[in-house]
């Protein structure tokens, strides 16, 4: 095997603002044996220099060609044993890389590794705080024996990737590529930790608009494709019993009218504090930052999870259609 260093790959396309303080935080990092390669794929800004002026090695791809190829070409001159993931939106702790490392050594039957957001974002939009904090919750509470793997900050073997073919570039945007190779590494018999004190700080800038692009076009209409054709539907992370709940709570929230003007408060108090109960533990984190964040945090799961019901029945239709179609 590969000396145990840490080969970074960092995928790149317009973001010279967001590699500074990425790089910049790698460059305080208390463990030193590893590199940087940052691959641009093909970016208009000035990306490739931004990574260069850090003394990262630089792939520059021809043409875009999305996330799952930039990192397969990224791993391709690795010099490590261990391939670390990262996006370019996000900022290591100085101990990031070293539990990173420390997460193969203490645990030698995985291959894989990932972690998760930090609590907070100095990103002070709500809507990116929101996701930030919703994602932070839903890795800090799931197994540690995980049934898929997270690009954002996700590490593995060198030697087990080159096996498995890396992710799939028929992703040819942000999208599920990370869990379709957590899948392929399951399937294939490899183990997955979900390394919880793994943090790194994302710096996304969400907007409306934006987060429901990204939720139901990059995650739920993908990611159920996926579920059908791998056919894995696993009990953890977003796709947990309870969120399988929630939604049809929301849902059967939306159909208190039918009951009446004397049945419609009942159904209506019934489902909003099942719903409530149901994700009691997100909320009681978004709690800690004020009434009126916790209001609107309530509000916007709401309706997430109604837009992520309707990603779910596209992506059905989407599996079906193409089944027909082949």
């Amino acid at each position: 095997m590969q000396d145990q260093g840490i080969s970074i790959i960092i995928p790149a396309f317009n973001e010279a603002r967001n590699l500074v303080p990425c790089l910049s935080s790698l460059q305080a990092s208390e463990f030193e044996s590893f590199e940087v390669v940052c691959v641009d794929d093909a970016s208009d800004d000035r990306s490739g220099e931004v990574a260069a002026s850090y003394g990262s090695r630089v792939l520059r791809l021809g043409r875009r060609s999305g996330p799952a190829a930039a990192r397969n070409r990224g791993a391709t001159v690795a010099r490590y044993g261990i391939l670390l993931f990262l996006d370019a939106d996000v900022t290591v702790f100085p101990d990031t890389l070293t539990k990173v490392h420390e997460g193969f050594r203490d645990n030698p039957g995985i291959q894989a590794l990932f972690g998760s957001y930090s609590e907070n974002t100095p990103v002070p939009s709500f809507f990116s705080q929101y996701k930030n904090l919703q994602h932070h919750y839903t890795h800090q509470s799931s197994s540690e024996e995980a049934a898929t793997f997270w690009a954002g900050c996700g590490a593995i073997l060198t030697d087990v990737f080159q096996k498995v073919g890396g992710f799939d570039e028929g992703f040819r945007r942000p999208s599920v590529e990370d869990i379709a190779l957590g899948y392929t590494l399951r399937e294939k018999g490899y183990r997955v930790l979900l390394k919880k004190d793994v943090f790194v700080t994302h710096l996304k800038r969400y907007t409306f608009l934006s987060l429901i692009k990204s939720d139901l076009f990059g995650r739920a209409i993908p990611w159920t494709r996926l579920m059908l054709d791998r056919g894995r539907f696993q009990n953890d992370l977003n796709t947990r019993t309870s969120n399988a709940l929630s939604l049809m709570t929301c849902y059967a929230l939306l159909a208190a009218p039918l009951f009446g003007k004397s049945g419609w408060p009942f159904w209506f108090a019934l489902c909003s504090g099942l719903f409530l109960f149901l994700n009691r533990a997100f909320l009681a984190l978004a709690s800690r930052q004020g009434f009126r964040f916790l209001a609107a945090a309530a509000l916007m799961l709401f309706f997430s999870y109604l837009y992520s019901g309707l990603g779910l029945g596209m992506g059905c239709i989407l599996h079906i259609w193409h089944r027909f179609r082949s």
